[in-house]
């Protein structure tokens, strides 16, 4: 039997237009995915989130898809041809926008390897986890979720480019405060397309001013400059609504958040539900937290993960 667990994720700067070309910066977070394997008689899938397991020769249900179709496609990539057993659960809640469907399809791959002692380079991680990543947003999603998940920490990604690593020593709170409504990321990326096409020259503006957003933020998170941060991150969240894919709903959600002690808030993700990501003021973290479950609101504290993906024999 083996184990893995891959982290989640918050975008700080540059959503969307990271799929353009623009850079962003995302940050892995102490919630992820973890997932145990073990040899079985065929595959068997079972969400300890959505206590249902569902066996390959059933009916698959849509969100089972992409976890399938990950964990068949690394077991033909290692050449392995007996059946497995998954048990998955993840820390958020799977329509959160945290980057949960990344995170488990890295640990898919990587408890995959260490039940067969097989030892995968990142990039041979990578491509196998972008087979359901694409089939969970659909379309053809920069990667960002997928090398956050595999590299942990800190970096500034740029879609088909190496990611940088972005040095930073502290570890600080950030609030997530859940919608309620599930993120719709890959319709977000199809409205967002569609302006594009509408006004290309405003367009490309953007994506280049998003890039010197979060290089900008980068810096500002390895000076532990958070006042500087807080700034772009406030800004970013104006644009995305600008571009259609905040909410009434997270729009309510960020204004209350910097009413009640947020230094900055913003959705994180695809938008169109999912949740907000709040930088509190220091010492003001429980106070948020009380105010939006007062308000009915999953609200929890995260921190920043400096571990990237790992795995272990059980």
């Amino acid at each position: 039997m083996s184990e893995a667990w891959a982290p989640c994720k918050v975008i700080l700067v540059g959503e969307h237009f990271v799929v353009h070309g623009s850079y962003s910066l995302v940050l892995a977070i102490d919630k992820g995915c973890l997932c145990k394997a073990r040899i079985s008689d065929e595959i068997v899938i079972k969400s300890e989130n959505l206590n249902l397991e569902v066996k390959e020769k059933e009916f698959i249900p849509k969100v089972f898809k992409p976890l399938f179709e990950v964990c068949k496609s690394t077991l033909d990539y290692l050449k392995e041809k007996r059946g497995v057993k998954l048990v998955i659960k993840t820390q958020v809640n799977p329509s959160s926008g945290l980057g949960s469907s990344a995170s488990c399809s890295v640990a898919i791959v990587l408890a995959l390897a260490k039940l067969f002692n097989h030892e995968l380079k990142e990039e041979e991680v990578f491509n196998l986890a972008m087979i359901g990543e694409s089939l969970a947003h659909g379309g053809n999603p920069s990667g960002i979720d997928i090398s956050i998940a595999i590299k942990g920490g800190a970096l500034l990604f740029k879609k088909g480019e190496k990611p940088l690593k972005i040095n930073f020593k502290d570890d600080f709170p950030l609030i997530v405060v859940y919608s309620g409504i599930e993120r719709e990321t890959g319709k977000m990326i199809e409205k967002v397309l569609e302006l594009k096409k509408r006004i290309p020259f405003t367009f490309k503006a953007l994506t280049d001013a998003s890039s010197k957003m979060s290089l900008l933020a980068s810096e500002a998170l390895e000076r532990g400059d958070y006042k500087l941060l807080s700034s772009l991150m406030n800004f970013y969240q104006i644009i995305l609504d600008w571009l259609g894919v905040s909410t009434p709903t997270l729009n309510k959600l960020v204004e209350e958040a910097l009413k009640v002690g947020g230094s900055a808030a913003k959705l994180t993700g695809g938008g169109g539900g999912g949740s907000i990501i709040i930088l509190p003021l220091e010492g003001e973290e429980d106070k948020i937290i009380k105010h939006f479950k007062e308000l009915g609101y999953e609200a929890f504290k995260v921190r920043p993960s400096f571990s990237g993906a790992f795995a272990w024999k059980v």
